[in-house]
């Protein structure tokens, strides 16, 4: 019997240390400022210099103008209110250390008294109720959090170009646009990849299109000879790329007694970081995005919008080309060459050369891409 009622009582001092604990380490986490240095259960000697040391549960340090400024906080997690005789004992601590009672801070995961209240109100002492534990008061309380992350990707749909041949052989030449010397100066995916990453573009997700103005300097180049382009159109979307990862939060306020206004707020929110593949979610209306990110599940909902990925998407490749893709076509180029039989990449393989990666579309432009040698020369102009 004795020695239940002896475990008993080590539980419940293990408890009540835990409980103490977990709000003085909140509340210092909420004071960790720059310039301001927080310390955790510090003995500090009393002002008459008799060797004795009081206790603090925290204690801020911080300069003004040159002033070193110190303001002692007691943290309680009892589960009754606090009252008048423990505002006492902290006003004599505060005295027995040569603290002013004014920075002095008293705060409580339950709360004060009326009489409290007044008592510290008549010495200028500022009392503060702790949110966010748990109903046993152990730990913080945990809120389900939700991050989406909404990337931007344009793909075009079709390309109409209006010339005066009739008969063409490659449609695929018809892409691209020479200079009066004979040499390839852009394509229209080029055009509209540029329109892109210099913010000439819409940022919401639906179907547009877009016509291009074609210099009269330049032209296509059929069978050998060099044609004018009379008008040129690209319809293309932007569909919304959605990655979700699932979190945690805790949230704690310190709110004025007294004033019962929020004193100090803190949020803090992990996600999940562990490498994986995510599958994204693909919406395709504004409407259809938007409904989703008011109705996702999670009391906090974090939102990073909008990440545009930084190329476009042309006939299932990123746009332009990468030097991985450029290495892969080049080859089979070449094979056709030697083999006599120019056969073309079926729709299956062109598409296996990106896959399904997103982050296919961050590799390395071919460094001899007409648009990025365009671009580079007017950054250095």
């Amino acid at each position: 019997m004795n020695k239940r009622k002896k475990q008993n009582t080590v539980q419940r001092t293990s408890d009540s240390k835990v409980k103490g604990r977990i709000v003085e380490m909140i509340v210092a986490s909420m004071h960790d400022l720059p310039n301001v240095r927080v310390e955790q259960n510090v003995r500090v000697p009393t002002a008459n210099g008799d060797g004795r040391k009081r206790e603090i549960d925290v204690l801020l340090r911080a300069n003004i103008a040159g002033y070193p400024i110190r303001i002692a906080v007691e943290c309680k997690n009892y589960k009754n209110v606090i009252d008048v005789p423990y505002i006492d004992a902290f006003i004599g601590k505060l005295n027995d250390i040569g603290i002013p009672v004014q920075q002095g801070i008293y705060v409580s995961a339950k709360g004060f008294t009326d009489g409290a209240k007044k008592r510290a109100q008549s010495v200028g002492m500022r009392l503060l109720i702790l949110t966010g534990l748990t109903a046993n008061r152990l730990e913080a309380e945990i809120f389900d959090a939700i991050q989406s992350i909404v990337y931007l990707l344009l793909e075009i749909d079709r390309i109409e170009i209006i010339n005066n041949v009739d008969d063409i052989h490659n449609s695929f030449n018809l892409l691209f646009l020479y200079d009066q010397t004979g040499k390839i100066y852009t394509s229209f995916p080029d055009s509209l990849w540029e329109e892109w990453i210099n913010d000439r573009l819409p940022l919401e997700i639906g179907s547009y299109e877009y016509s291009i103005h074609v210099s009269s300097e330049l032209q296509h180049l059929v069978d050998g000879k060099f044609e004018p382009v009379i008008s040129a159109k690209l319809f293309f979307r932007i569909v919304g790329l959605v990655l979700n990862r699932s979190g945690h939060a805790t949230q704690h306020a310190l709110i004025d007694s007294i004033q019962n206004t929020i004193e100090k707020f803190n949020t803090k929110v992990v996600f999940d970081s562990t490498p994986r593949q995510y599958i994204l979610d693909i919406y395709n209306t504004e409407a259809d995005l938007q409904t989703f990110l008011a109705h996702r599940q999670g009391v906090f909902r974090v939102t990073v919008e909008r990440i545009k990925i930084p190329r476009i998407k042309f006939q299932h490749m990123y746009w332009p080309m990468s030097e991985r893709v450029f290495r892969v076509l080049r080859d089979h180029a070449q094979k056709s060459l030697e083999t006599g039989e120019l056969k073309p990449l079926t729709i299956e393989e062109l598409q296996a050369l990106e896959g399904n990666a997103i982050e296919r579309a961050w590799e390395p432009i071919i460094p001899s891409h007409p648009a990025l040698n365009r671009m580079e020369l007017s950054e250095e102009v």
